[in-house]
Protein backbone atom coordinates (compact mmCIF):
# COMPACT_ATOMS: atom_id res chain seq x y z
CA UNK A 1 0.00 0.00 0.00
CA UNK A 2 2.67 2.46 0.91
CA UNK A 3 4.17 1.45 -2.60
CA UNK A 4 0.91 2.66 -4.01
CA UNK A 5 0.59 6.08 -2.26
CA UNK A 6 4.20 7.03 -3.46
CA UNK A 7 3.15 6.16 -7.46
CA UNK A 8 3.79 9.87 -7.94
CA UNK A 9 7.25 9.86 -7.31
CA UNK A 10 10.10 7.91 -9.13
CA UNK A 11 9.48 4.11 -9.75
CA UNK A 12 10.68 1.61 -7.47
CA UNK A 13 12.25 -1.54 -8.67
CA UNK A 14 10.31 -4.27 -8.91
CA UNK A 15 11.05 -6.87 -5.89
CA UNK A 16 13.50 -9.83 -7.19
CA UNK A 17 10.72 -12.44 -6.58
CA UNK A 18 8.53 -10.61 -9.07
CA UNK A 19 11.66 -10.69 -11.32
CA UNK A 20 12.14 -14.18 -11.26
CA UNK A 21 8.52 -14.91 -11.62
CA UNK A 22 8.41 -12.43 -14.77
CA UNK A 23 11.78 -14.23 -16.40
CA UNK A 24 9.79 -17.50 -15.98
CA UNK A 25 6.95 -16.46 -17.38
CA UNK A 26 8.73 -15.38 -20.63
CA UNK A 27 10.75 -18.08 -20.92
CA UNK A 28 7.25 -20.18 -20.29
CA UNK A 29 5.82 -18.76 -23.30
CA UNK A 30 8.91 -18.70 -25.76
CA UNK A 31 8.88 -22.53 -25.22
CA UNK A 32 4.97 -22.31 -25.79
CA UNK A 33 5.59 -20.29 -29.31
CA UNK A 34 8.48 -22.66 -30.46
CA UNK A 35 6.59 -25.87 -29.62
CA UNK A 36 3.51 -24.66 -31.69
CA UNK A 37 5.99 -23.73 -34.42
CA UNK A 38 7.26 -26.85 -34.12
CA UNK A 39 4.45 -29.16 -34.28
CA UNK A 40 1.12 -27.14 -34.81
CA UNK A 41 -0.98 -29.93 -34.79
CA UNK A 42 -0.06 -31.69 -31.68
CA UNK A 43 0.25 -28.00 -29.43
CA UNK A 44 -3.23 -27.35 -28.99
CA UNK A 45 -3.56 -31.00 -27.20
CA UNK A 46 -0.64 -30.94 -25.38
CA UNK A 47 -1.59 -27.70 -23.93
CA UNK A 48 -4.87 -29.25 -22.57
CA UNK A 49 -3.10 -31.71 -21.46
CA UNK A 50 -0.89 -29.71 -19.53
CA UNK A 51 -3.31 -27.07 -18.29
CA UNK A 52 -5.58 -30.28 -16.74
CA UNK A 53 -2.53 -31.72 -15.16
CA UNK A 54 -1.24 -28.71 -13.67
CA UNK A 55 -4.44 -27.60 -12.60
CA UNK A 56 -5.00 -30.95 -10.28
CA UNK A 57 -1.58 -30.28 -9.07
CA UNK A 58 -2.42 -26.60 -8.25
CA UNK A 59 -5.62 -27.23 -6.87
CA UNK A 60 -3.87 -30.13 -4.49
CA UNK A 61 -1.03 -28.01 -3.60
CA UNK A 62 -3.28 -24.55 -2.31
CA UNK A 63 -5.64 -27.06 -0.52
CA UNK A 64 -3.12 -28.99 1.36
CA UNK A 65 -1.10 -25.81 2.28
CA UNK A 66 -4.24 -23.61 3.38
CA UNK A 67 -5.46 -26.29 5.86
CA UNK A 68 -2.02 -27.78 6.88
CA UNK A 69 -0.44 -24.01 6.69
CA UNK A 70 -3.12 -23.38 9.44
CA UNK A 71 -1.99 -25.76 12.02
CA UNK A 72 1.73 -24.94 11.62
CA UNK A 73 2.65 -28.61 9.46
CA UNK A 74 4.88 -29.15 6.49
CA UNK A 75 4.34 -27.14 3.47
CA UNK A 76 2.84 -29.85 1.24
CA UNK A 77 3.27 -27.28 -1.76
CA UNK A 78 6.53 -28.72 -1.58
CA UNK A 79 5.51 -31.75 -3.20
CA UNK A 80 4.32 -29.82 -6.55
CA UNK A 81 7.54 -28.48 -7.01
CA UNK A 82 9.42 -32.28 -6.32
CA UNK A 83 6.64 -33.21 -9.52
CA UNK A 84 7.80 -30.83 -11.58
CA UNK A 85 11.37 -31.84 -11.00
CA UNK A 86 10.14 -35.13 -11.71
CA UNK A 87 9.07 -33.55 -15.12
CA UNK A 88 12.42 -32.03 -16.16
CA UNK A 89 14.35 -35.28 -15.63
CA UNK A 90 11.29 -36.89 -17.63
CA UNK A 91 11.84 -34.30 -20.41
CA UNK A 92 16.07 -34.86 -20.50
CA UNK A 93 15.80 -38.61 -21.17
CA UNK A 94 12.96 -37.74 -23.80
CA UNK A 95 15.37 -37.79 -26.72
CA UNK A 96 13.44 -33.90 -27.42
CA UNK A 97 15.93 -31.62 -25.68
CA UNK A 98 17.08 -28.95 -27.79
CA UNK A 99 14.97 -30.33 -30.26
CA UNK A 100 16.28 -33.87 -30.43
CA UNK A 101 19.56 -33.06 -30.92
CA UNK A 102 20.50 -34.06 -27.39
CA UNK A 103 19.77 -36.78 -25.10
CA UNK A 104 20.91 -36.94 -21.25
CA UNK A 105 20.78 -40.06 -19.54
CA UNK A 106 23.29 -39.73 -16.74
CA UNK A 107 21.90 -39.93 -13.36
CA UNK A 108 23.94 -37.08 -11.76
CA UNK A 109 22.90 -34.28 -14.38
CA UNK A 110 19.27 -35.52 -13.86
CA UNK A 111 19.52 -35.56 -10.61
CA UNK A 112 21.18 -31.83 -10.36
CA UNK A 113 19.13 -30.69 -12.76
CA UNK A 114 15.70 -31.84 -10.88
CA UNK A 115 16.75 -30.54 -7.85
CA UNK A 116 17.49 -26.92 -9.42
CA UNK A 117 14.45 -26.88 -11.06
CA UNK A 118 12.04 -28.46 -7.61
CA UNK A 119 14.24 -25.96 -5.98
CA UNK A 120 13.52 -22.50 -8.27
CA UNK A 121 9.48 -23.55 -8.76
CA UNK A 122 9.32 -24.29 -4.76
CA UNK A 123 10.93 -20.46 -3.81
CA UNK A 124 8.59 -18.38 -6.36
CA UNK A 125 5.52 -20.28 -4.71
CA UNK A 126 7.19 -19.56 -1.32
CA UNK A 127 8.09 -15.84 -1.80
CA UNK A 128 4.88 -15.03 -3.80
CA UNK A 129 1.75 -17.37 -2.48
CA UNK A 130 2.66 -19.24 0.70
CA UNK A 131 4.21 -16.90 2.67
CA UNK A 132 1.04 -14.25 2.08
CA UNK A 133 -1.39 -17.44 2.58
CA UNK A 134 0.39 -18.23 5.82
CA UNK A 135 0.56 -14.86 7.59
CA UNK A 136 -2.95 -14.57 7.29
CA UNK A 137 -4.63 -17.75 7.74
CA UNK A 138 -2.49 -18.13 11.18
CA UNK A 139 -3.36 -14.21 12.15
CA UNK A 140 -7.42 -15.82 11.62
CA UNK A 141 -6.30 -18.50 14.11
CA UNK A 142 -4.64 -16.34 16.53
CA UNK A 143 -8.30 -13.88 16.33
CA UNK A 144 -10.24 -17.33 17.01
CA UNK A 145 -8.46 -18.08 20.22
CA UNK A 146 -8.70 -14.67 21.35
CA UNK A 147 -12.58 -15.15 20.67
CA UNK A 148 -12.68 -17.98 22.33
CA UNK A 149 -11.39 -16.95 25.84
CA UNK A 150 -13.15 -13.12 25.61
CA UNK A 151 -15.93 -13.01 27.85
CA UNK A 152 -19.20 -11.34 26.76
CA UNK A 153 -18.59 -8.78 29.11
CA UNK A 154 -15.02 -7.57 27.37
CA UNK A 155 -13.51 -5.48 24.44
CA UNK A 156 -10.42 -6.03 22.27
CA UNK A 157 -8.19 -3.32 20.91
CA UNK A 158 -6.16 -4.25 17.77
CA UNK A 159 -3.20 -2.29 17.03
CA UNK A 160 -2.27 -2.68 13.33
CA UNK A 161 -0.26 -0.17 10.72
CA UNK A 162 -2.65 1.63 8.29
CA UNK A 163 -1.89 -0.62 5.42
CA UNK A 164 -3.11 -3.80 6.82
CA UNK A 165 -6.40 -2.33 8.67
CA UNK A 166 -8.71 -3.04 6.21
CA UNK A 167 -7.73 -6.20 5.61
CA UNK A 168 -7.35 -7.30 9.29
CA UNK A 169 -11.30 -5.54 9.82
CA UNK A 170 -12.64 -7.99 7.45
CA UNK A 171 -10.85 -10.75 9.39
CA UNK A 172 -12.53 -9.01 12.91
CA UNK A 173 -15.82 -8.51 11.48
CA UNK A 174 -15.74 -12.59 10.62
CA UNK A 175 -14.22 -13.65 13.84
CA UNK A 176 -15.85 -11.34 16.46
CA UNK A 177 -19.09 -10.14 14.15
CA UNK A 178 -19.68 -7.04 12.41
CA UNK A 179 -22.87 -5.88 15.13
CA UNK A 180 -19.97 -5.38 17.90
CA UNK A 181 -17.73 -3.65 15.59
CA UNK A 182 -17.47 0.18 17.96
CA UNK A 183 -14.73 2.32 16.72
CA UNK A 184 -11.72 2.82 13.88
CA UNK A 185 -9.38 4.72 16.50
CA UNK A 186 -6.82 6.97 15.08
CA UNK A 187 -3.84 6.93 16.83
CA UNK A 188 -1.15 10.03 16.08
CA UNK A 189 2.23 8.45 17.09
CA UNK A 190 4.71 10.98 16.12
CA UNK A 191 4.15 14.74 14.77
CA UNK A 192 6.78 15.00 12.06
CA UNK A 193 7.66 12.29 9.35
CA UNK A 194 10.40 12.65 6.33
CA UNK A 195 7.95 10.55 4.08
CA UNK A 196 5.71 13.30 2.89
CA UNK A 197 7.27 14.45 -0.41
CA UNK A 198 4.88 12.64 -2.29
CA UNK A 199 2.25 11.65 0.03
CA UNK A 200 0.49 12.68 3.52
CA UNK A 201 3.26 11.93 6.08
CA UNK A 202 2.22 8.43 7.65
CA UNK A 203 2.25 9.59 11.35
CA UNK A 204 -0.71 7.63 12.27
CA UNK A 205 -2.03 4.26 13.41
CA UNK A 206 -5.22 2.16 13.43
CA UNK A 207 -6.50 0.26 16.49
CA UNK A 208 -9.65 -1.57 15.95
CA UNK A 209 -12.37 -1.68 18.52
CA UNK A 210 -14.45 -4.17 19.59
CA UNK A 211 -16.57 -5.15 22.24
CA UNK A 212 -19.03 -7.59 23.13
CA UNK A 213 -22.55 -7.48 23.89
CA UNK A 214 -22.43 -7.49 27.53
CA UNK A 215 -19.81 -4.85 27.86
CA UNK A 216 -20.72 -1.37 29.14
CA UNK A 217 -18.90 1.36 27.45
CA UNK A 218 -17.58 4.52 30.31
CA UNK A 219 -16.56 7.69 27.56
CA UNK A 220 -13.27 9.17 28.60
CA UNK A 221 -12.40 12.66 28.74
CA UNK A 222 -9.85 15.38 28.05
CA UNK A 223 -9.37 18.77 30.38
CA UNK A 224 -10.39 21.50 28.74
CA UNK A 225 -8.12 23.64 26.85
CA UNK A 226 -6.65 27.00 28.50
CA UNK A 227 -8.26 29.16 25.55
CA UNK A 228 -11.53 27.06 26.19
CA UNK A 229 -11.11 28.38 29.82
CA UNK A 230 -10.11 31.62 29.72
CA UNK A 231 -13.31 32.39 27.16
CA UNK A 232 -15.76 30.96 28.81
CA UNK A 233 -14.69 30.64 32.44
CA UNK A 234 -14.32 34.24 33.11
CA UNK A 235 -15.62 34.24 36.84
CA UNK A 236 -14.02 33.89 40.04
CA UNK A 237 -14.93 34.47 43.22
CA UNK A 238 -11.80 34.03 45.41
CA UNK A 239 -12.86 31.39 46.91
CA UNK A 240 -11.71 27.71 46.94
CA UNK A 241 -14.08 26.53 44.37
CA UNK A 242 -12.26 28.19 41.59
CA UNK A 243 -13.77 29.89 38.18
CA UNK A 244 -16.97 29.26 36.86
CA UNK A 245 -18.99 30.08 34.04
CA UNK A 246 -23.12 31.56 34.40
CA UNK A 247 -25.90 29.67 33.20
CA UNK A 248 -29.40 29.96 32.45
CA UNK A 249 -31.51 28.73 35.35
CA UNK A 250 -34.87 29.50 32.73
CA UNK A 251 -37.03 26.65 31.58
CA UNK A 252 -36.82 26.46 27.33
CA UNK A 253 -40.31 24.73 27.60
CA UNK A 254 -43.35 26.19 29.40
CA UNK A 255 -44.08 25.08 32.80
CA UNK A 256 -47.03 26.15 34.94
CA UNK A 257 -45.79 24.41 38.32
CA UNK A 258 -42.24 26.48 38.43
CA UNK A 259 -43.53 29.50 37.68
CA UNK A 260 -42.86 31.51 41.18
CA UNK A 261 -41.27 34.59 42.43
CA UNK A 262 -37.73 34.22 43.51
CA UNK A 263 -36.83 37.08 46.09
CA UNK A 264 -37.94 39.98 44.52
CA UNK A 265 -36.65 38.16 41.17
CA UNK A 266 -39.62 37.89 38.81
CA UNK A 267 -40.84 34.45 37.19
CA UNK A 268 -39.23 33.77 33.42
CA UNK A 269 -42.11 33.69 30.71
CA UNK A 270 -41.77 30.25 30.46
CA UNK A 271 -40.77 29.61 34.33
CA UNK A 272 -37.98 28.65 35.99
CA UNK A 273 -35.51 25.34 35.40
CA UNK A 274 -35.80 24.05 38.82
CA UNK A 275 -38.39 23.57 41.28
CA UNK A 276 -38.83 25.26 44.62
CA UNK A 277 -37.10 23.02 46.77
CA UNK A 278 -34.01 22.75 44.40
CA UNK A 279 -33.64 26.71 44.62
CA UNK A 280 -33.72 26.81 48.17
CA UNK A 281 -30.99 24.20 48.04
CA UNK A 282 -29.17 26.19 44.97
CA UNK A 283 -29.47 29.33 47.23
CA UNK A 284 -27.75 27.74 50.52
CA UNK A 285 -24.91 26.00 48.22
CA UNK A 286 -23.77 29.49 47.00
CA UNK A 287 -24.82 28.60 42.96
CA UNK A 288 -26.97 31.27 42.42
CA UNK A 289 -25.22 34.32 40.82
CA UNK A 290 -28.01 37.36 41.96
CA UNK A 291 -27.65 40.55 39.45
CA UNK A 292 -26.72 44.11 41.24
CA UNK A 293 -26.30 47.74 40.40
CA UNK A 294 -23.33 49.07 40.85
CA UNK A 295 -24.63 50.39 44.66
CA UNK A 296 -25.07 46.45 45.52
CA UNK A 297 -28.64 46.47 45.21
CA UNK A 298 -30.28 43.57 43.68
CA UNK A 299 -31.40 44.49 39.78
CA UNK A 300 -34.40 42.90 39.59
CA UNK A 301 -34.33 43.61 35.42
CA UNK A 302 -31.99 40.98 34.99
CA UNK A 303 -32.21 37.12 35.57
CA UNK A 304 -31.13 34.85 37.75
CA UNK A 305 -27.85 32.94 36.32
CA UNK A 306 -26.64 29.58 37.70
CA UNK A 307 -22.84 29.00 38.76
CA UNK A 308 -20.98 26.09 37.14
CA UNK A 309 -17.68 25.44 38.35
CA UNK A 310 -15.12 24.17 36.13
CA UNK A 311 -13.38 21.81 38.69
CA UNK A 312 -17.14 19.41 38.38
CA UNK A 313 -17.16 19.36 34.39
CA UNK A 314 -16.15 16.50 32.84
CA UNK A 315 -14.53 18.03 29.86
CA UNK A 316 -14.22 17.36 26.44
CA UNK A 317 -15.10 13.89 25.29
CA UNK A 318 -12.59 11.91 23.71
CA UNK A 319 -12.85 11.35 19.93
CA UNK A 320 -12.22 8.62 18.25
CA UNK A 321 -11.24 10.06 14.91
CA UNK A 322 -9.16 13.28 15.68
CA UNK A 323 -6.40 11.71 16.61
CA UNK A 324 -5.34 10.33 19.85
CA UNK A 325 -1.60 11.64 20.70
CA UNK A 326 0.66 9.22 22.86
CA UNK A 327 -0.34 11.08 25.67
CA UNK A 328 -4.11 10.70 25.58
CA UNK A 329 -3.65 6.84 24.57
CA UNK A 330 -1.72 5.77 27.72
CA UNK A 331 -4.01 7.74 29.83
CA UNK A 332 -7.14 5.95 28.83
CA UNK A 333 -5.33 2.87 28.97
CA UNK A 334 -4.35 3.20 32.74
CA UNK A 335 -7.42 4.72 33.33
CA UNK A 336 -9.45 1.93 31.97
CA UNK A 337 -12.55 3.63 31.20
CA UNK A 338 -13.87 2.33 28.12
CA UNK A 339 -14.79 -0.52 29.45
CA UNK A 340 -15.71 -1.95 32.74
CA UNK A 341 -12.58 -3.72 33.34
CA UNK A 342 -10.33 -3.81 37.04
CA UNK A 343 -7.73 -3.81 34.90
CA UNK A 344 -5.95 -1.49 32.27
CA UNK A 345 -7.71 -2.09 28.95
CA UNK A 346 -6.48 -4.99 26.65
CA UNK A 347 -4.68 -4.85 23.45
CA UNK A 348 -3.04 -7.17 20.96
CA UNK A 349 -0.72 -5.96 18.25
CA UNK A 350 -0.88 -7.15 14.56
Amino acid sequence: MRQLLQRAGPRTPLPYNKLLATGLLIAATAYIVWKIQESPDQSLQFAFNGLSVGAVYALLALGFTIVYGTVWFFDLYYGAAAALGAYGVFYLMSGETLGGQYEVNSPYVNVAFATVIAGVVAWVLHLSLHTRLRTRFNFAVRLLELRRVLKETGSIYLHCDPTASHYLKLLMDAVFGQDFYRNEITWVRTNTHNDSRHSFPNVADVILFYAMQGARFQPSYLPHSPDYVSKFYRFDDGDERGPYQLDNMASPNPRPNMMYEWKGFPCPPKGWRYQESRMGELHEQGRIHYPANPDGSPDFEKRLRLKRYLNEQRGGALLATCGLTSSQLVLMRMSGRATRHRSPLPSWSA
